[in-house]
């Protein structure tokens, strides 16, 4: 990779992605465009208040940490309000503050996907279609996708609602939404595109999600905004040539697009795109809260090994850009904070910008995320607590 790249090279760069992606669409690789896309997201986090503080080390890990996984196959951590949740190849576990591990679920999935939200996860296997939700006292439901194929991405909502999106039998995506105990409340059939990402409103009643296409050898992203109670879509936008790979509820009427080259704010009343924010450089990974705020990584421009954070808040103004020559392996965003895992330390950034090292690493982890204002992070084989 050459960062020393001209506007020209820019949007070479672009194109270059743009391809590949509409490559593997074309191809009706839609797991791997999928897996493409996750590769680049860290899971959003509930925001909380005391932004601008600079996060200092909160003393030593708790005794019981790290906690061990002896198959040495961690996929990912999330947090429920109560605990920790680690997702294996094989298995769902559940780990206390104090790292007091619970009795594993098991699961057997062949490509284990999780998210999280309040009380309540769901985990799925992008393969089988099989998938659990699940709260804080276990498996609630336990099923297969409403068509019984490869499962593209998943939502949930604080209240235990929640939304899949799996390839459809007479259509190239179909999204169903359940009630937490697995009830249909609404199911609405993609014709054309490729479902990637799913938010789910406050009210529970509104769905969002961004479908990707091709037209004439070209990506194009469809955006759809649904209500569960009317047979007919609320409102669609059309993005041509962008791959987006997340959507979120915003603002009053905006919605938040993140996609491969730029972040795009959209109204959904009057029509219209209101803000775009495009990447100085190509995209390396990328992280989003529950309140519209995102903290991309980008290479410095003119620079091999610098690295550069821009945090950008919910109406696409930038916050703040952080400079690190640690490679990033990792990140969340929570408001105006950022938390990276890099392959040295773990690097907290407050929101004006100054980051602080809060632990060392050992160069083999792969993830972190948050709760209660502690950082969780992980390798293949143990779960850290800083």
């Amino acid at each position: 990779m050459n960062p020393k790249t001209n506007p020209a090279r820019k949007k070479a760069n672009v194109r270059v992605i743009v391809i590949l992606v509409a490559a593997v669409l074309l191809c009706g690789g839609v797991a791997g465009l999928v897996v493409y896309l996750h590769g680049l997201h860290a899971q959003p986090v509930k925001t909380v208040d005391s932004d601008d503080a600079l996060i200092q080390s909160e003393g030593g890990s708790s005794r019981q940490f790290p906690v061990s996984f002896s198959n040495n196959s961690i996929c990912a951590v999330s947090a429920t309000e109560k605990r920790v949740c680690v997702l294996t190849q094989d298995t769902l576990n559940f780990v206390s503050s104090n790292g007091k591990k619970d009795a594993p679920i098991i699961l057997g999935y062949a490509e284990p996907t999780m998210r999280t939200a309040g009380k309540y996860g769901i985990v799925y296997d992008r393969l089988s279609g099989r998938y659990l939700m699940f709260g804080e006292k276990g498996a609630l439901v336990e099923d297969q996708s409403a068509a019984k194929s490869q499962i593209m991405t998943a939502a949930i909502a604080e209240n235990g609602n929640y939304a899949i999106a799996c390839r459809g039998e007479d259509s190239a995506s179909l999204l169903t939404y359940y009630n937490k105990k697995g009830k249909v409340l609404f199911s609405w059939a993609c014709a054309k595109e490729h479902i990637v990402s799913i938010d789910i409103s406050e009210n529970g009643k509104d769905l969002l999600c961004a479908a990707l296409s091709a037209e004439n050898g070209e990506i194009l992203t469809k955006v759809y905004l649904l209500d569960i109670y009317e047979t007919e879509t609320k409102w669609e936008y059309t993005l041509n040539a962008a791959a987006a790979m997340q959507c979120s509820f915003a603002v009053g009427n905006d919605v938040i697009i993140v996609c491969n080259d730029k972040r795009v704010i959209l109204d959904t009343k009057k029509n219209e795109l209101t803000a775009t924010y495009v990447y100085p450089s190509t995209l390396l990974s990328y992280a989003s809260d529950a309140a519209g705020n995102t903290a991309i990584v980008t290479l410095k421009f003119g620079s091999f090994d610098t690295y550069e954070v821009t945090v950008l808040n919910n109406h696409n103004k930038t916050v703040y850009v952080y400079e690190t020559d640690e490679r990033i392996v990792n990140l969340c965003c929570k408001g105006k904070r950022v938390y990276l895992l890099t392959e040295k330390s773990l690097i907290a950034v407050n929101g004006s910008g100054k980051g602080n090292a809060i632990a060392e690493t050992n160069g083999v982890e792969i993830g972190l995320c948050l709760k209660d204002n502690k950082v969780y992070h992980y390798s293949v084989g143990y779960l850290y607590k800083s």
